[in-house]
């Protein structure tokens, strides 16, 4: 009776329906995962471009700096 029950419970526990769901629950996780990094990836390219713009005005000022200096010794 016990080694029935037990091997009806690896049955079970093996069960298509079972790894199925698992299957599609882990499907569904790494489409999340992929949309994270996605999100991700974006807002690292906007940050990059922030700072591309940020690194221009820098310089601008910079140069402008370097010109008032020039010109007032």
């Amino acid at each position: 009776m016990i080694i029935s029950t037990f091997i009806i419970g690896i049955f079970e526990s093996c069960s298509p329906v079972h790894e199925s769901t698992q299957l599609q629950d882990l499907k569904d996780e790494v489409k999340l995962l992929e949309s994270q990094v996605k999100a991700k990836q974006e807002d690292n390219s906007k940050l990059k471009e922030r700072i591309v713009a940020l690194d221009e005005k820098i310089t601008m000022v910079l140069k402008d700096f370097a010109e008032v200096k020039e010109r007032c010794p």
